[in-house]
């Protein structure tokens, strides 16, 4: 543990002293999924008067978000979990870049970068775990493990950063549940990641920086449970709606999933909201011996994700990049052990004999 945190501190010193010279206006870009808000909102809390976005989809940087940045006059921008970035991207904004990151690092210019894999591939430290250890050395502790342990939950990456739930043990939140992912997504505190996911699901970049900006304003997250306000009612209607759909997938992934190789099971669905990562990691939990495959259809292209299970040791970030590498227009990466892609709509064939090579 000793070891871990001397790790902890090296990776996030550069993302420190960044943060405590930041004397301009600031943006933070977060990822839309639970992760990457409330590590968004956990530096949000720490940077004066911080404009709060969201990317528009969950692999990388684009050119609208970009745009945002150079409308803003920003002096500083933080780019929180978000793989893969263009440098040309990165170069446009033209002003002080800090990444913070858990992916299969990247290597880019003129940035200042925050990743662990950078000194271990080992270890997985969501980014609202490296957010609230950064928050807890500028600001100190008070308050808002909650909001980290929420984003870690969502991530799936509870056995790494147990000690965030050990702040919690005597709340309400998790208070009687073992520290795994299985009984925590049934407590209180799984309610709430929930729903701070719900709103990428149901209103894609625009839900999530509404709950980004939402959760911002908070102190207790009784303000977010009891509609308090007027935002958090918004918000938990999107996790019903969110809720009510997930269920009807997963009834139509029990009668339309399909084997396609020994170890590969593919699922493809249509919705009108962003469910494969959480069908993926739902699903993907209950298959020891496989990689799950889910795709969801949207109007010009596949969205992918893929999950292992505990007795499955391929490298999904090296094998997706093997599945696409002859699709133009493709992208993906992600974790050893669960990846995301993006896939246009006319290569979806491509795709499945890329992996049917496996």
């Amino acid at each position: 543990m000793k070891k871990l945190k001397s790790e902890l501190l090296k990776t996030t010193r550069p993302a420190i002293e960044f943060i405590r010279n930041i004397d301009g206006k600031t943006v933070v870009i977060h990822d839309d999924d639970a992760d990457g808000v409330c590590a968004g909102v956990l530096i949000g809390k720490i940077v004066d008067n911080p404009k709060l976005f969201s990317t528009e989809w969950n692999i990388s940087l684009t050119e609208s978000v970009v745009e945002k940045v150079k409308k803003e006059k920003a002096d500083y921008v933080i780019i929180i979990d978000t793989p893969s970035i263009d440098q040309k991207l990165l170069d446009k904004m033209n002003c002080k870049i800090l990444i913070i990151d858990h992916h299969v690092p990247d290597r880019y210019e003129n940035v200042v970068y925050c990743n662990p894999r950078l000194y271990s591939k080992d270890i997985y430290w969501p980014a609202s775990y490296l957010c609230y250890y950064i928050y807890s050395i500028i600001a100190g502790k008070g308050g808002f493990a909650w909001i980290a342990a929420a984003g870690i939950l969502g991530d799936h990456g509870v056995k790494d950063c147990k000690d965030v739930f050990i702040e919690l043990k005597d709340s309400e939140l998790i208070k009687g549940f073992e520290l795994n992912e299985h009984d925590l997504f049934e407590s209180k505190l799984g309610l709430i990641t929930k729903i701070i996911d719900s709103g990428r699901v149901v209103k894609a970049d625009k839900g999530a920086t509404f709950v980004s900006n939402v959760l911002l304003k908070m102190n207790d997250y009784n303000e977010l449970l009891e509609e308090k306000t007027k935002e958090s009612k918004t918000i938990l209607e999107w996790y019903e709606i969110s809720k009510k759909e997930f269920q009807r997938l997963i009834r139509d992934f029990e009668k339309n999933s399909k084997q396609i190789s020994d170890k590969i099971i593919f699922y493809k669905f249509k919705s009108d909201l962003r469910l494969k990562s959480s069908l993926a990691s739902y699903l993907g939990a209950k298959m020891r011996d496989k990689i799950l495959v889910i795709v969801q259809e949207n109007d010009d292209h596949y969205s992918v994700s893929m999950r292992r299970g505990d007795d499955i040791n391929t490298d999904l970030h090296d094998f997706i990049k093997k599945c696409i590498r002859n699709i133009p227009g493709a992208v993906g990466g992600g974790h050893p052990e669960a990846v995301g892609a993006k896939v246009p709509k006319d290569y979806l064939n491509v795709f499945l004999k890329n992996l049917s090579l496996k």
